[in-house]
């Protein structure tokens, strides 16, 4: 019989930290000793196997199921903490402050748990987006420093950039999990250019992107990769929502794309609001995604909308070129927009049989001839409606 996983919950409260175990009774961890002292922040090492937290005077991590502490860093003033995908390395974060000799002031640190040695530091003025983001393996680590893409190896930090991409524009980069990585670069939408999506492997910065896709009313975005770094799904929003019914500004829209642009649709949203929090089916092929307003269970609305996509059901999409994955309920279970997109594509199907039969030298009636004509319209009409043709 195969042994039992072991569970643990850690808690923070505004002057206490504490770990617990799992069910049925969540017993303290008596060989856990907390900090004297408020903990700023905690985290947990992606694998579980390690807990780190952060308080005025430094960082302490542990080895999580035993409590054990293995590295104590002398740091002060860390605001925040992250570990990498194996827990080989902690990354740490402070805010910037002035130096006397005028120099930059490095605030974003990476150490080995291993040892507590510090391997790297670099200036990051913004927390937002502050973590370094290594590949699954580790083998590399990524960081946009203003519109340029630096990538690192992490086993030889002192050789600095091994590569680097500069995109005009980007202001996020996310990188993907799986075997074979990738990065998914936003460019915000800016003096009436729309925004845009690009897709690179990581292992040919050099190259032409894989994918590509351009969006408006897009300022900011939020992006999920699927476990198997093959799809991503994108949410764009402006800063502001011109109709007055969001705090956060307005949704744009939700996009799933491929990695390898083979595919591209717009996910449907039935209701106004933000999306709610779901999860990726752990295969990384199916999705789905829920839309409303965003309230979780314990009633408080959600800080920002957000993405993510449910264990079970497919998105309800329609894709650029035309087709509708198939939905359990059938045509009548997709909604106005949907099936206008469909009917859409079908007619620009057609328009594309009559030119071909036109090519190869056939009479064309003036019905069909004039089908020609609203070719432009009608691919009009499916841009507005965020679909490209």
């Amino acid at each position: 019989m195969a042994s039992q996983l072991s569970q643990q919950y850690a808690y923070r409260a505004q002057k206490s930290i504490g770990l617990v175990g799992g069910t049925p009774n969540y017993d303290p961890i008596d060989s856990f000793q907390p900090p004297d002292v408020p903990a700023r922040t905690f985290k947990y090492s992606p694998d579980g196997r390690l807990f780190a937290y952060a308080i005025p005077t430094g960082v302490r991590i542990y080895q999580a199921e035993s409590a054990q502490l293995l590295q104590e860093l002398s740091l002060s003033n860390i605001v925040d903490i992250s570990f990498s995908p194996r827990g080989t390395y902690l990354s740490t974060w402070e805010r910037p402050i002035k130096l006397e000799d005028g120099s930059q002031h490095k605030n974003l640190r990476v150490f080995s748990v291993s040892t507590g040695e510090e391997l790297v530091a670099f200036s990051q003025k913004s927390q937002e987006g502050w973590e370094l983001q290594f590949t699954i393996s580790e083998s590399h680590a990524v960081r946009l420093v203003g519109q340029e893409i630096q990538v690192f190896r992490p086993v030889e930090w002192s050789k600095g950039v091994v590569d680097k991409l500069k995109v005009e524009g980007a202001t996020s980069v996310t990188l993907s999990p799986g075997l074979n990585p990738s990065v998914a670069v936003f460019v915000a939408e800016k003096k009436g250019q729309p925004a845009s999506v690009k897709i690179y492997s990581l292992t040919a910065l050099a190259a032409p992107p894989t994918c590509q896709k351009t969006f408006f009313k897009a300022q900011r975005s939020q992006i999920k990769w699927n476990t198997l770094g093959t799809q991503v799904l994108v949410l764009t929003q402006t800063d502001v929502d011109q109709a007055n019914k969001s705090y956060y500004g307005e949704t744009g829209g939700l996009y799933l794309l491929s990695a390898a642009g083979n595919f591209d649709c717009r996910v449907a949203l039935d209701k106004e609001g933000p999306d709610k929090r779901g999860r990726k089916k752990k295969g990384g092929k199916d999705g789905g995604k829920k839309d409303g307003a965003a309230t979780p269970a314990g009633g408080e609305a959600s800080a920002r909308p957000s993405i993510d996509i449910p264990p079970n059901g497919a998105a309800e999409a329609v894709a650029a070129n035309g087709s509708v994955p198939p939905t359990p309920g059938g045509e009548g279970s997709l909604d106005p927009t949907a099936k206008k997109i469909r009917n859409l594509n079908k007619k620009l199907k057609a328009i594309e049989e009559l030119k071909e039969k036109q090519k190869k030298g056939e009479r064309l009636e003036a019905t069909q001839l004039k089908k020609i004509d609203t070719e432009a319209d009608i691919r009009k009409e499916l841009a507005g409606l965020g679909i490209s043709s």
